[in-house]
């Protein structure tokens, strides 16, 4: 990372909701979970915690699911993309000595999302590296928004819904480095509650395919927990840890699955195949299980 020619090391974590009895507060921006850790190699195999003289601290605290080292401005240099859970991404340039700035906002835009992974590929073949990351949609949520829904104590957690809900997004590289989001009108935004992804050319047409794993808790009974997450365990805790509030939450999980609800449920695993149309004016869902 600091291109003095050794491997050094980014190492994200991720934190639970629920666990000891808290919630991530705001849900779409929360900054309040396990450190991220920057470790720079001084050759020998001894690593140093350069976090925070990289520039690195500020958004330590996210609860990530995944990370990737790339060249995304194509100076030659290694930049960083964190994906994260409760906010979205947060994309860093490297000046090629290991010190990174921030710049989310000019390369992407709007970046919420409920952040799990993310792959890289040259989807439209135009030579530069794209960017496809996924998130989750939520019925549930989208019914809320749409009827103007919210609890009065926080106005703001129904206006960030539709953002945070949005879905993937497949990022298009541009010039410099900024990218813009195509995954609506590709038809890749909503593949359900989305996990794993991975690119390749699944169908030997020279063209990169997407894998993409969805899909949380499906269960036998016709009832969905998404409701009470958006409606009530949101605004039931916060950041802060409360044993109380851990032996509330861990009942309703347990009503929760001694009753046989869903969670998230009925995803299918999907492939989506570009259809060779040099514009990428659309993907087609190929197959898919459950």
């Amino acid at each position: 990372m600091d291109g003095d020619g050794d491997l050094d090391v980014w190492l994200g974590q991720y934190k639970n909701p629920y666990d000891g009895g808290q919630m991530p507060t705001p849900y779409y921006d929360a900054n309040d979970g396990h450190p991220a850790y920057l470790l720079l190699n001084d050759g020998g195999g001894r690593f140093t915690d350069a976090t925070e003289s990289a520039g690195l601290a500020a958004k330590r605290w996210r609860r990530t699911y995944a990370a990737s080292l790339v060249d995304l401005d194509g100076d030659g240099d290694l930049d960083l993309a964190v994906v994260s859970d409760f906010a979205g991404v947060a994309v860093y340039a490297n000046d090629g000595r290991g010190h990174f700035e921030e710049r989310t906002a000019a390369w992407v835009g709007d970046p919420r999302a409920f952040g799990m992974a993310q792959t890289f590929a040259d989807f439209n073949r135009d030579g530069r590296l794209d960017w496809f990351v996924t998130g989750m949609h939520c019925p549930t949520a989208s019914r809320l928004v749409h009827l103007g829904l919210a609890r009065p104590e926080r106005p703001d957690y129904l206006a960030m819904a539709p953002a945070m809900i949005a879905g993937n997004k497949l990022w298009l590289a541009g010039a410099e480095g900024r990218f813009r989001n195509v995954a609506p009108e590709m038809g890749v935004a909503r593949s359900g509650w989305s996990w794993g992804c991975a690119a390749a050319d699944l169908d030997n047409d020279g063209w990169p395919d997407l894998a993409i794993a969805n899909g949380h808790e499906t269960r036998a009974s016709v009832v969905e927990y998404e409701p009470e997450f958006w409606l009530h365990d949101l605004y039931a805790a916060d950041s802060m840890e409360d044993p109380v509030a851990a032996t509330y939450f861990a009942a309703k999980i347990n009503r929760l699955r001694g009753g046989g609800q869903s969670y998230g449920g009925g995803n299918r695993t999907g492939f989506f195949s570009i259809e060779g149309v040099p514009g990428l004016s659309r993907w087609r869902t190929c197959w898919g299980w459950r």
